[in-house]
């Protein structure tokens, strides 16, 4: 079933043939107790019959426009071959959900295809909601038996109709007292109605037992093949209901919480979904890299340079070259400041979005303060450790939530080679980091090429210039 599209797998009544002119078919007898009244309707007039036993009460029971038939006529046995093609057709329905082990009592269903691997119980109101089109099918597919407590009801909501309900029993099924029931039952083995049920807009089959009546009302109603009025899909559907559809379509189950969202109406079965889908989830992972990005393009950019107070003079050649008439002069030693001590802040904002795979935008802010303290090793090698705190925040679009967190990070910048220099005015330089949400693992997501509308500005001054070594005092500061 194509919950939210426009599949129609499941949309479609089971074929009844001729048993549509049937109440009650019996496989081994009709037995009534008291004023039980059948009722049919222009066109079906609601007769009952059986291939075995007898027929039996009729009156005090009334059939108000059928017939009774002859045990084992050929008309009987048309409408039973009928009937049964029917209970196979809807066996073959896939499930929307499992419902194996859940009381019926109190549950809202869509149109859908119910599964119980074993028996069904209804104790209290089931409520069926049509999602205003009186075209919706339910089929309930029971293992074994069916039986309701007494004085339980089903109840149609939203333009559902009775003789859209089918109750497939494996074996019997069984009526609590004054039951107000509806929908089709068709049972393998028997049926039994308890004092003062009815069966409203359905009937009673069944296919090798008996169907015992006892001051019981059963009417057939007419059917309503299409709605009033147009009914407009979801529009805007989130990739997290077209995962389900899949799934059912493949022969999958979804749990009944899911299910029971269905009955929302559009606007609000797409924000649930939306809440459902985990996608505010993602925000943290991206907030968290842009983070480590900023630091990282902090320490590594090529433009941020460190102080470390006089700059060193021009490299000596590899090999020195002198007059030969005149004494090599030995270069003149340097020792440059070794130690380096630098403070930096850092910080951007990304908005993003993914249309190509339903995501909302989502806002991602990050800020830093890191401080870090340099050695040179030579005139052209540095290495040293920095440390940064701050902070991250995202949010979705429409109120899908959002989120913030702390940071704390620790880095060793890389050496580095070349020509240091005294800087002349603080550094800063720009990075963009565009990032995509998906529901996807993000090795299998194509890269999206997003306009650099975001940035963060990485600002690293000279601060200080300490300890310059003296002659003779190397290694020490």
């Amino acid at each position: 079933m194509a919950v939210f599209h426009d599949g129609t797998a499941y949309a479609q009544a089971p074929p009844l043939g001729t048993s549509v002119n049937y109440a009650i078919i019996a496989g081994s007898g009709i037995t009534n107790t008291g004023p039980s009244v059948i009722t049919g309707i222009p066109g079906f007039p609601g007769d009952i019959g059986s291939i075995g036993g007898s027929i039996t009460g009729f009156p005090p029971g009334i059939l108000a426009t059928g017939v009774i038939h002859a045990i084992n006529d050929a008309a009987t046995n048309t409408a039973r071959n009928d009937f049964f093609s029917a209970y196979n057709n809807l066996a073959g329905r896939v499930a929307t959900a499992d419902l194996t082990g859940q009381n019926l009592g109190g549950l809202v269903l869509p149109p859908g295809v119910y599964n119980f691997d074993s028996s069904a119980q209804l104790t209290g109101t089931l409520s069926l909601d049509g999602l205003n089109d009186p075209s919706s099918i339910f089929v309930f597919n029971i293992g074994s038996t069916l039986t309701t407590a007494n004085a339980s009801t089903v109840l149609l909501l939203n333009g559902a109709q009775g003789n859209n309900v089918y109750w497939r029993v494996g074996s019997s099924a069984t009526l609590g007292t004054t039951t107000s029931f509806v929908g089709n039952i068709f049972a393998l083995t028997s049926i039994t109605l308890n004092t003062g049920a009815t069966i409203t807009c359905g009937v009673a089959f069944a296919m090798n037992g008996a169907v015992t009546l006892d001051t019981n009302r059963i009417s057939l109603c007419a059917q309503i093949v299409a709605p009033t009025e147009p009914v407009e899909p979801v529009e805007d559907v989130p990739p997290v209901a077209t995962v389900i559809d899949d799934v059912l379509e493949a022969g999958g189950t979804v749990p009944l919480a899911f299910i029971t969202l269905f009955a929302l109406p559009p606007a609000e079965l797409v924000d649930a979904l939306n809440r459902l889908s985990g996608e505010v989830g993602t925000g943290a992972a991206v907030a968290g890299v842009q983070g480590m990005n900023s630091m990282l393009s902090m320490l590594t950019n090529p433009n941020a340079e460190r102080y470390f107070g006089e700059a060193p003079p021009p490299r000596r050649p590899g090999i020195y070259k002198a007059p030969i008439y005149t004494k090599a002069v030995a270069a003149t030693s340097y020792e440059p400041a070794r130690w380096g001590l630098w403070a930096a802040a850092y910080g951007g904002r990304t908005d993003t979005g993914a249309s190509a795979f339903g995501t909302h935008d989502r806002s991602v802010s990050t800020y830093g303060y890191a401080a870090g303290l340099d050695y040179r090793f030579t005139a052209d090698t540095t290495i040293g450790v920095a440390v940064a705190g701050g902070g991250s925040s995202f949010g979705l679009s429409e109120g899908l939530g959002g989120g913030r967190s702390d940071m704390f990070q620790v880095a060793a910048p890389p050496g580095s080679t070349g020509p240091i220099s005294r800087p002349r005015s603080p550094m800063a330089g720009t990075a963009y980091r565009p990032s995509a949400t998906s529901r996807l693992p993000a090795w299998n997501v194509s890269p999206l090429i997003i306009p650099p509308t975001a940035s963060a500005a990485v600002w690293k001054p000279a601060i200080v210039s300490p300890c310059r070594h003296g002659a003779g005092r190397r290694g020490s500061g």
